[in-house]
């Protein structure tokens, strides 16, 4: 697929950088990021992660990696939203 590639970047997740793998496939693109949401990982310039309140975007797979970095963030989104 050649719309699909893997990269490599930092992601912001509760205020530590993290680095992170992530894997792209056909990958829709977060065209603005408005008043209230958090660009939490960015690559060539575009934001790739994104969260604002209790919802989290992204237009990696994060699954596709060895990586559980975005996954336990998402784990600690839903305990301290109880």
């Amino acid at each position: 697929q050649r719309e699909s590639f893997e990269a490599h970047g930092q992601a912001v997740l509760d205020g530590e950088s993290t680095p992170m793998d992530m894997v792209f496939i056909r990958a829709p693109r977060i065209t603005r990021v408005g008043a209230g949401v958090d660009a939490l990982a960015r690559h060539g310039g575009d934001t790739v992660l994104a969260r604002q309140g209790s919802v989290l975007v992204g237009t990696f797979h994060p699954e596709l990696t060895a990586n559980t970095a975005v996954h336990r963030y998402f784990c600690r989104m839903v305990e301290t939203s109880r």
